[in-house]
């Protein structure tokens, strides 16, 4: 490696990896305290949070089967970790033995507590669990045919080493091009709440400088 690369080029390289690491990990390090110190889904989207767990699950197994460096898909595995334990804590999921197999207490209780509620506090846990359910149907309506159509399209035009590959490949490609606007219920909310209060500042600090 040192031999057939410049001193220099290999000393950016290097440090390129270790802020990348740091960041990342100072990321993961603020997201799980903003999420241990939350009491309230006001302001947040629970149903993005769930959405991102499945992003980031289809990513990692894009990842492994391009064989990606360790470098990229064991913080990519923790990220999936920590995601899974958002999930949890933003709806309460639990499986269950009757249908639909799996209930969610936290969100549950949220809406009990809306329909009971008539104070400003219950208002704003309304508007919430209002704006987020429609910004994530509308989303789902406008992006599932768009999916659909993609995958068929590569399906016919591309050649695919196996229906895996082509699957994961179509996923990939649609979570990749529509990331960012996986945020829109994010957005609805805090444009509907006219506040940005209730986001994780120093997460989306530390994802922001990792991009570079």
């Amino acid at each position: 490696l040192i031999a057939d690369t410049k001193t220099w080029l290999l000393a950016i390289t290097m440090l390129a990896s270790v802020l990348h690491l740091l960041f990342e990990f100072l990321a993961f390090k603020s997201d799980v305290e903003f999420w241990q110190q939350n009491t309230s889904l006001r302001g947040l989207s629970a149903r993005s949070v769930v959405v991102d767990l499945f992003s980031q699950i289809v990513v990692l197994a894009f990842l492994v089967d391009q064989g990606s460096s360790l470098l990229v898909s064991i913080p990519s595995f923790g990220a999936i970790c920590i995601q899974a334990w958002k999930v949890e804590k933003a709806t309460g999921f639990r499986f269950a033995a009757k249908y639909p197999f799996y209930k969610c207490h936290r969100l549950d209780a949220l809406a009990e507590a809306v329909a009971g509620g008539d104070d400003g506090s219950a208002a704003l846990d309304k508007e919430t669990l209002r704006v987020d359910r429609l910004a994530t149907a509308y989303l789902g309506w406008t992006l599932g045919p768009l999916v659909v159509g993609y995958a068929v399209k590569t399906l016919v035009y591309d050649a695919h080493l196996s229906w895996y590959s082509w699957g994961l490949g179509a996923l990939t490609n649609a979570v990749y091009t529509g990331g960012f606007i996986l945020m829109t219920p994010q957005l609805a909310l805090n444009y509907s709440l006219k506040s940005v209060s209730h986001l994780p500042w120093k997460l989306l600090c530390y994802r922001f400088v990792n991009t570079f």
